[in-house]
């Protein structure tokens, strides 16, 4: 056997590696001899979740937007001749209230009734005229008679030139009487609807010429409220539009819910939809529906009236969608899926169709059938087939 001697400091290089690659034999041993180590799974606890069971049902649409109160009629009180105003009626200020017929505003008759008896002068002197050409029409055919009695005379020899022309003149003054009287009757300003004042703009001994705006009116027997509508909006609205070709009036009666608040209170007020504008706006590529809510400010209940520029949110009664499934919105997840339960109570992603959603729910058209469950837990991080167990069943549809 050969001996080695290790000197002492070539023992300090040489011993730790021998140790080293012992050590390293004795583990590949271990690893290549003994038993591999059992793996062992931890059982993942069934999630408790929260389930919504479908129910079909029928579900009418409603559709929200808001608009402006407008009247549906808007004037300028413009007198049509001129003069100094003499009187003004007592709801002649703004705010004022009137009724149609009502005067409202007089202008100085006197020059007018002066040109009704210069008319009327005009008028008496006039048919003395003609009755004086009638008078020289007969001499006339009686003369010619005796001295031509089987020729026919002229038009000239008879004065007919002249009868015509008296007859003319009459004519002419008695347009001019009834324009004189018209024109008196233009001295009384005359509500033209029942209505209130918006803005008063002359009175009492202001001279007004034609032309000139004496107030600015609306009426108050029909407000109007201009609403937008989006594309899908449109799709939705039960109202049929009126066509170029058709003989049918549009009879049917969809209707609004208006309310507003005023404080700390909310007021509704009922109307129906009139018409639908003849184009869709070329900025926003809405289509703006016209509600009218009648007699705005009577007394209806504890309501105020519906006031001119009042800002309202409408609630349009639209389709109603067949058999369809209404589900609540936290159910539905990103890109139109949902969670179903399987019977054996795993998860599962399904995508579905949405056909309409509101602020508490969304209406399924595609891709659910009749007793799923939906899962309506908030779940961040979802794995398909993993258990759960339900602690709680609605069974009833979302409102």
């Amino acid at each position: 056997m050969m001996k080695i001697n290790l000197t002492p400091k070539s023992a300090k290089i040489f011993l730790p590696l021998i140790i080293l690659i012992m050590s390293l034999l004795v583990s590949v041993l271990f690893v290549v001899l003994g038993e591999k180590p059992k793996k062992f799974h931890r059982p993942q606890p069934p999630l408790s979740v929260e389930v919504f069971t479908t129910v079909p049902s029928d579900y009418n649409v409603v559709l929200e937007t808001q608009g402006t109160v407008k009247a549906r009629t808007e004037s300028s009180l413009i007198p049509e001749i001129s003069g100094r105003i003499t009187h003004v009626s007592d709801a002649f200020r703004s705010g004022g209230f009137f009724k149609q017929g009502q005067r409202l505003v007089q202008i100085d008759p006197r020059n007018y009734k002066i040109d009704i008896r210069v008319a009327e002068a005009n008028l008496a002197e006039q048919q003395f005229r003609l009755e004086e050409e009638n008078a020289r029409v007969t001499l006339a055919l009686k003369n010619w008679q005796k001295i031509n009695p089987n020729k026919k005379a002229s038009d000239l020899t008879l004065h007919i030139p002249q009868l015509k022309l008296a007859q003319a003149a009459l004519d002419s003054a008695k347009a001019q009487l009834e324009k004189a009287q018209i024109n008196l009757e233009k001295t009384q300003i005359i509500a033209p609807y029942d209505g209130r004042i918006v803005e008063q703009l002359a009175d009492v001994g202001q001279f007004v010429s034609t032309g000139s705006v004496l107030a600015r009116i609306y009426s108050v027997d029909v407000a109007e409220i201009r609403l937008p509508l989006n594309n899908q909006q449109i799709e939705f609205l039960d109202f049929e539009d009126d066509y170029f070709d058709s003989a049918d009036t549009n009879t049917k009666k969809t209707p609004v819910e208006i309310s507003a608040q005023v404080g700390l209170t909310t007021y509704q007020w009922h109307g129906d939809i009139a018409r639908a504008e003849g184009s869709i706006d070329i900025k926003s590529r809405q289509l703006f529906i016209v509600t009218q809510v009648k007699n705005p400010y009577g007394k209806v209940g504890d309501n105020p009236p519906l006031k001119v520029g009042q800002y309202v949110t409408a609630r349009i009664k639209g389709k109603v969608l067949k058999n369809v499934f209404v589900i609540p919105r936290i159910a539905l997840r990103e890109d139109n899926k949902v969670l179903i339960i399987t019977p054996e109570d795993t998860l599962k992603f399904r995508t579905v169709k949405v056909l309409w959603s509101d602020q508490n729910s969304y209406v399924i058209s595609e891709g659910l059938t009749v007793d799923e469950r939906l899962c309506i837990t908030p779940i961040n991080f979802v794995t398909e087939g993993r258990k759960v167990s339900v602690y709680n069943a609605q069974i009833e549809a979302a409102p």
